[in-house]
């Protein structure tokens, strides 16, 4: 690794973050992919304050990390300070509630951004309101999962509703939470507003027969 490349990044991170890091290098500086490791919290901040000032990283992948609220809140710093990521992917970490509303906030400053990946974070209704209330405003997105959560009927609501608003979203991802019947039918009525997505799954979310009905005749 040339000296150069990470003269804003100690010692400490060169030599724990090596292959990624490396990898970051062999793809021309546009794709950074930190897999399988444990990053706490000082790591969070250091990597942060790298990141948010990077002008080349288009691609951030960081799954698998045992990233905790703690750490998800350093890091989402990097949403709210850089413009030139286009893809975060932040899944099977442990980022909770704190951490989702960290990122929701984040994503609230951003205005580039188009897919995000949160699926398997341990995060709810709380969460998941917080990340709805994001959505409906924004512009740029037109990725996001949320699979794997704790996603209840509250927070199933907020996120489905504000697909009513939202015109830049094409693909949302939100299996395997536990929505039910109200979040099924708040679905169904967003859908006949949305004229934009194009790919929606919400399988393994506890829909009966009322939900069912109302999203088959949406």
């Amino acid at each position: 690794i040339e000296e150069e490349t990470f003269r804003d990044l100690d010692e400490f991170l060169i030599k724990k973050y090596y292959l990624a890091f490396k990898q970051y290098d062999q793809t021309k500086k546009t794709q950074l992919y930190i897999l399988d490791k444990k990053i706490g919290y000082r790591d969070a901040k250091s990597l942060a304050k790298l990141l948010s000032t990077n002008e080349t990283l288009t691609w951030i992948v960081m799954n698998n990390n045992d990233i905790d609220a703690k750490s998800a809140k350093a890091l989402a710093k990097v949403l709210s300070d850089n413009k030139n990521i286009l893809h975060f992917d932040i899944r099977n970490n442990n980022i909770g509630d704190v951490g989702a509303k960290a990122f929701a906030e984040a994503l609230s400053k951003n205005s580039t951004l188009t897919e995000i990946d949160m699926k398997n974070n341990d995060f709810g209704d709380e969460g998941a309101k917080a990340l709805a209330k994001v959505i409906r405003k924004n512009e740029t997105l037109t990725y996001i999962n949320a699979d794997n959560n704790n996603i209840g009927a509250e927070g199933g609501k907020a996120l489905v509703e504000a697909l009513r608003d939202n015109k830049a979203l094409t693909r949302v991802f939100m299996a395997n939470n536990i929505i039910g019947d109200e979040g099924g039918k708040a679905l169904a009525e967003a859908l006949r507003h949305n004229e934009t997505l194009t790919d929606i799954d919400i399988s393994g979310n506890d829909i009966g027969e009322n939900g069912g009905v109302a999203l088959a005749e949406a």
